[in-house]
């Protein structure tokens, strides 16, 4: 080997220990930051598990000496918890079928329909995701009043099949257009109608973008604090997020122990969902901003 081939071979080692030791900052780093984060949930655990004497504990015993499992059956029956994940599942079941029905539908016609206007109505719904919800709260609110919805779950359920969910329209308007067009020739040759289109070629095609928006959805509901808050009187209407609330005014200085408890339980399902479709859901993201 001559000279320059030594110095050449020197500097691809020198050059693939220093990639090495960068990526092992890298990750280092990242363990760090995920640790940081994770910390709330950390203790929120770990505070769920403890007896009534070590909630206050100065200086914080972070391993409780007994784990009292105890905590999580006083918490779910003291004021019903079961009620409340029942009032949540009903609310995230329904309002992310309504969004996924029809943001698809009011998406495809975006995306595939050729009409007048169609550009002008969809920078029209993007400008609804500047809109705040609490500038239309009172008419909104007045017109469920006038209906007799308030202290029911329609107000929260029955709007999301309408659509207004600008953001599920604007995502998956986005996924349909990544779809080759030839798609729809083909159906229509074959004497499919546009609903047939969408149902059988479009649907199927689009399932990690779905994925995504029923996530999206989904969780939003089951975590949503400010619609109920506004809409539900009754204590048999409440979700878990108020749920959580009416123990923490009732018995939160008394158990913390307890409602933490119950708090991990309510985010559980958070978790178990995304693990479960977490593969869909990064899919339809990254898919989803790529349109023609």
């Amino acid at each position: 080997m001559g000279f320059p081939d030594q110095i050449l071979a020197g500097h691809f080692r020198h050059g693939r220990w220093l990639s090495l030791v960068l990526r092992l900052g890298l990750y280092v780093l990242m363990l760090l930051l995920s640790l940081l984060f994770a910390f709330p949930l950390l203790w929120m655990l770990t505070m769920s598990l403890k007896p009534d004497s070590q909630q206050y504990s100065f200086p914080p015993q972070w391993i409780p000496s007994t784990f009292h499992l105890q905590n999580y059956v006083l918490g779910w029956t003291t004021v019903g918890f079961g009620h409340f994940f029942a009032v949540s599942l009903v609310y995230a079941l329904f309002s992310t079928g309504g969004v996924v029905v029809s943001c698809s539908m009011a998406a495809y016609a975006l995306a595939r329909l050729r009409f007048r206007a169609r550009n002008v109505i969809f920078y029209v719904v993007l400008a609804t995701l500047m809109l705040p919800p609490q500038v239309t709260l009172i008419p909104v609110y007045l017109i469920f009043r006038d209906l007799h919805w308030l202290n029911t779950l329609l107000p929260l359920i029955v709007p999301q099949w309408f659509a207004v969910n600008a953001f599920s329209v604007f995502l998956l308007r986005q996924f349909f257009l990544t779809l080759p067009r030839d798609l729809d020739d083909a159906g229509r040759i074959d004497g499919a109608t546009e609903f047939g289109i969408f149902r059988h070629i479009i649907m199927p095609l689009s399932r990690p973008a779905l994925a995504v928006v029923a996530l999206f959805q989904g969780v939003f509901a089951w975590s949503d604090f400010f619609g109920p808050l506004i809409y539900e009187t009754s204590q048999r209407n409440f979700p878990v997020a108020l749920g959580l609330t009416y123990f923490e005014d009732q018995y939160g200085a008394m158990h913390l122990n307890q409602m933490m408890a119950m708090t991990v339980l309510s985010v559980l399902p958070v978790f178990v969902v995304f693990f479960l479709f977490q593969r869909y859901f990064i899919r339809g993201i990254v898919l989803s901003g790529v349109s023609r």
